[in-house]
């Protein structure tokens, strides 16, 4: 059986046919031909009925059809109105997180420039416009509230939330990260316990690949060293390389309380090279800075020789090994015209008198920059 138009349906409504008997369905009428042009039962064309023939019965029928039809047309423009206004929020949405993500990524920007406080406006900008909800925001809010405002209680409150609404895999694991790292912040063990547990859960979710750093360094805060060094044994077991040890565990183990508790600092720093004396401690406390003995003046790049006045400091963080040597190269702060890569090849023949705790050498993370000028 054949379904209702709408228009049927309306006319049927109305009590009028949805066929009217002895009326031609025509186009336009020609003007001048005296008959009356009326909307099809169907809606879908025109009626001519010779205007002669009309009745009061048919001028009452043709008058409900213009009802009809004017129904229809309401009934049409406020469906497109309410499809319009359902879409209307996710259009919205769409526009918020095309802001949240413009605001992340001016605030990545800045702090890879070393605009540390512009960094952090636009991470809080970001974050006020996710309403809480977007969790690379809060993760650089986190760092911010400690960093900027040495504020560790709202810095873990930013963390806890950051992994709360962590939508995906690698939005949960740096949440995970940040949210450790913001408990080895607080004073007391039992934050600390909590971040052994948290990293725990994520080297055991990950397979071993994530949180093992994290993992050794709660452990070591709460002097729970036979543990740290049983994680490594196994490592080592697992067939993982002294190199791989180093550079994935070991360069990922450092103090995350204040720098000026100096004794639970150097106390710290002790117990973690027990565990492996070629671990990399920071400077602070009772380890004392490397010196420079030789450095190598980086080559100008030839893209970078044709920039008139240019001025230019790329920001590096390196690993200095017990024997002064440059062990490791991370950058923080690029450059263009190849100048990025000109710096980190000049550092690696850096030599240093190496920093040392105790009287004893020790390898460090050290920032370096490198300058370049052009007239």
């Amino acid at each position: 059986m054949r379904s209702l138009s709408i228009g049927e349906s309306l006319l049927r409504s109305l009590g009028l046919p949805t066929r009217p008997v002895g009326w031609r369905l025509r186009g336009l009428a020609p003007p001048g031909s005296g008959t009356y042009l009326g909307r099809t039962g169907r809606l879908g064309g025109w009626l001519e009925m010779p205007s002669q023939n009309r009745t009061s019965s048919d001028e009452e029928n043709l008058r409900r059809i213009s009802m009809a039809k004017s129904t229809c047309v309401r009934f049409v423009s406020s469906l497109v109105f309410l499809i319009m206004t359902a879409l209307a929020p996710e259009r919205a949405r769409a526009d918020v997180l095309a802001d949240v993500q413009a605001q992340l990524e001016k605030a990545q920007k800045l702090y890879s420039a070393g605009n540390y406080r512009g960094a952090c406006k636009a991470y809080k900008r970001a974050d006020e416009l996710a309403q809480g909800k977007s969790s690379p925001s809060l993760i650089g809010l986190s760092d911010c509230l400690y960093i900027q405002d040495n504020d560790a209680v709202k810095s873990l409150v930013a963390a806890r939330q950051a992994l709360a609404v962590a939508a995906t895999p690698d939005e949960r694991t740096k949440a995970t990260e940040a949210l450790g790292l913001a408990l080895l912040r607080q004073p007391g063990e039992a934050s600390w316990t909590e971040a052994v547990s948290l990293f725990k859960g994520q080297v055991d979710s990950s397979g071993g690949a994530e949180g093992q750093g994290g993992l050794l360094s709660a452990l070591l805060a709460l002097h729970r060293d036979q543990e740290a060094a049983e994680i490594l044994q196994s490592l080592r077991k697992q067939g993982l390389t002294e190199d791989d040890i180093q550079q994935h565990v070991l360069d990922t183990v450092e103090y995350h309380g204040p720098r000026e508790d100096t004794r639970r600092f150097d106390d710290f720093n002790e117990r973690l090279l027990r565990l492996d004396p070629n671990a990399p401690l920071r400077v602070g406390g009772g380890v004392s800075r490397p010196q420079i003995i030789r450095s190598v003046k980086p080559l100008m790049p030839s893209k970078a020789r044709l920039q008139p006045g240019l001025n230019a400091t790329v920001i590096l963080e390196t690993i200095i090994d017990a024997q002064g040597n440059v062990r490791f190269v991370k950058v923080l702060k690029p450059q263009p015209y190849g100048l990025t890569e000109a710096a980190v090849d000049s550092v690696k023949a850096w030599t240093f008198h190496p920093a040392t705790l105790n009287g004893k050498p020790v390898a460090v993370w050290y920032i370096l920059t490198v300058s370049f000028h052009r007239e």
